[in-house]
């Protein structure tokens, strides 16, 4: 049973050809299997219900029955300032964003139409700092709105490094412990947590470092491929579009304008690689995605319900006698 029911059903999927599912163990893998046998081999996998318990004092179900975040976040007088991503998508979008500027400042009445709008088929993506409080009270705005149409989406703390939160936040998020071998030292590079507003997504890109991506609240499908025939697929869009974008970088130009849909199509759509591989994740479960892989992650939902990761990237050191497996 998973732990304080944070699971939400799934929604209909925006792919319909059917494509190859990561292989996917139970948490009972042990740290020198995980090593030996996952990581050297450089092979993704999927690793069920195996979710931090201290994590789940992050997040609670108000009276609304939404899932929003807990005080321990929200009320910490030293939690920094967040790095908040915002992709409009069209009309409904400035709608639903000026509602909830009317209702932040306390005017209960929805409008039918932004004071500015749009041109309703254009996609903006801006990125902002603030505190935590605007999630939280996004999160609030939404669980009021019965009709989903009318919830402000897309709002997302992207990428916000664990070792910038006060310190007992980064207690509940301490490096998992199948990256703690003993008999092989691992160093973690960097860290981060994910937490939006659905839909929310990534475009094709890669790490330089392994990836531990563990699902905390919500469904998220990452669709992968090795480094040659993903970057085949990165370059294919790019000389498509008349790109040179960084693969590594979450810039402005893969989460907008032609760039974001060429990528998405490439990977989501119905002509997608047909080797693409493929897990669905939900609260509890991680996936291991190799050093290089190149990889694409999206929300299952995308009625406005919170969605939440969080990530380390890090390299276990090579052991003595190891030089074989370089």
């Amino acid at each position: 049973m998973r732990a304080y029911g944070l699971t939400q059903a799934p929604a209909s999927r925006s792919h319909v050809r059917s494509v190859s599912t990561i292989r996917s163990v139970d948490n009972s893998i042990d740290e020198a299997t995980f090593y030996g046998q996952v990581y050297v081999a450089q092979e993704p996998l999927v690793i069920r219900d195996y979710l931090r318990p201290s994590v789940s004092t992050w997040f609670h179900r108000n009276e609304h029955g939404a899932i929003i975040l807990g005080s321990k976040l929200t009320e910490n007088p030293t939690t920094p300032e967040m790095p908040y991503e915002y992709v409009r998508t069209g009309i409904e979008d400035d709608v639903a964003r000026a509602n909830f500027m009317s209702w932040l400042q306390g005017d209960k009445t929805l409008n039918s139409a932004p004071d500015s709008p749009g041109k309703e088929n254009q996609t903006r993506f801006s990125q902002f700092t603030a505190p935590i409080g605007l999630l939280s009270k996004a999160m609030e705005f939404n669980a009021q709105q019965k009709d989903s149409k009318m919830r402000y989406k897309r709002l997302y703390i992207a990428q916000m490094p664990i070792n910038e939160l006060p310190p007992e936040l980064q207690l509940d998020l301490e490096a998992p412990k199948l990256l703690r071998c003993p008999a092989t030292p691992c160093d973690v590079y960097n860290t981060s947590i994910w937490l939006g507003l659905e839909p929310t997504y990534t475009p094709w890109h890669r790490d330089p470092n392994p990836n531990f991506f563990m699902q905390l609240v919500g469904q998220k499908t990452l669709r992968l491929l090795p480094p040659g025939p993903g970057g085949n697929v990165f370059m294919q869009v790019q000389n498509a579009i008349g790109s040179a974008s960084n693969s590594r970088i979450r810039g402005t130009e893969m989460m907008e304008g032609p760039e974001r849909a060429a990528l998405h199509d490439a990977v989501w759509g119905v002509d997608a690689p047909k080797d693409v591989q493929e897990a669905t994740l939900g609260p509890h479960d991680c996936l291991f995605i190799p050093k290089g892989w190149w990889h694409s992650v999206k929300s299952v939902r995308e009625d406005g319900h919170l969605n939440a990761s969080v990530n380390w990237w890090f390299r276990f050191r090579q052991p003595r006698g190891d030089s074989a497996r370089k």
